[in-house]
């Protein structure tokens, strides 16, 4: 079980290493286990084998039923602007500037110095970074002393991908009763979500 994984945080396994070593028929393994694991990735079966298995099992860890009783996820009305704005409201010492582009940053003096497309000098002691990999190397670029953060964000690559936001019913089960939050296709080599 995945137990021991999470436990200990071991990253050094495979996806293909674990479910491999599992005592599980080769039929249940090829027709259910791995396309169940890859509908959330969205990549080449063959690529997938080779995720850390950490990875791809910690979601589906954390969310295993009690029992028989399932999982139930929470739909908050109004959505993920309803997470940020709770945070912002309950900043009270704290100024959120919003669609604000940093465009360069400098340590100056003990704090940083960050320069935003207004022309506008900001300054802190600390500094955190919600964006991409990309964006946050760029940003990085004049910042002395930032080349091994920056070789890291190098690693990071990133790939063009489509969502389809569809009312298609034809993509879900033909028999109502099956359909859940979360439906999984599977054709025989690649495995996608339906939710």
């Amino acid at each position: 079980n995945a137990k021991g994984l999470m436990d200990t945080r071991n990253t050094t396994i495979t996806i293909e290493q674990f479910v491999e070593s599992l005592c599980l028929s080769l039929k249940f393994k090829k027709e259910f286990l791995y396309p169940f694991l890859l509908a959330g990735w969205c990549i080449e079966p063959d690529e997938f084998r080779s995720f850390m298995a950490y990875n791809v099992l910690r979601y589906a860890y954390m969310h295993q039923p009690a029992g028989l009783a399932p999982f139930y996820w929470l739909d908050i009305v109004g959505g993920t602007q309803i997470y940020i704005q709770t945070l912002a409201n309950s900043l009270t010492r704290t100024d959120i500037k919003l669609s604000t582009e940093i465009i360069n940053i400098r340590w100056q003096g003990n704090e940083y110095q960050l320069v935003d497309n207004q022309g506008n000098d900001w300054r802190f002691d600390e500094v955190v970074f919600a964006t991409n990999a990309w964006e946050a190397n760029r940003i990085l670029l004049e910042l002395d002393g930032a080349e091994p953060i920056r070789a890291q964000l190098d690693k990071i690559e990133y790939f063009k991908t489509s969502i389809a936001i569809h009312g298609d019913l034809r993509l879900m089960p033909a028999d109502k009763k099956n359909w859940s939050v979360v439906n999984i296709r599977y054709d025989g080599r690649y495995s996608s979500n339906s939710i």
